[in-house]
């Protein structure tokens, strides 16, 4: 009989000690499962963010090309009345050169006072 209590004894611990491991793998299995829980959450919140990202890049995008319009337009405008302004200055110098020098004195003083 002592051999057969020595081997139920030995099944006995055996069995205690699986059940040991057994429970300990449960938990790091819970710990595990947390955790790719806790990743697959911050996962989808990097995709919601890319995903605000890349609309407020197309807003921004939209909003640069209008302002790319408005400043092409203002560059346009500008120039016209450059040429416009210095098609008028050719008329008055032709015409009126003393009336041109004081012009260009006058543009000179204010632009010195700018300065």
């Amino acid at each position: 009989m002592d051999v057969l209590e020595t081997i139920l004894k030995d099944h006995t611990e055996r069995l205690g000690k699986l059940e040991a491991n057994q429970n300990e793998l449960y938990d790091r299995m819970g710990k595990v499962e947390d955790k790719a829980s806790s990743a697959w959450k911050t996962i989808n919140e990097v995709k919601v963010d890319v995903k605000e990202l890349k609309e407020d890049m197309k807003e921004m995008k939209l909003a640069q090309g209008k302002q790319g319009k408005v400043l092409k337009a203002v560059c346009i405008v500008m120039s016209v009345l450059t040429v416009i302004v210095a098609g008028f200055f050719i008329y008055i110098w032709r015409h009126d050169t003393e009336l041109a020098k004081s012009i260009v004195s006058l543009g000179t003083l204010i632009g010195s006072a700018i300065a």
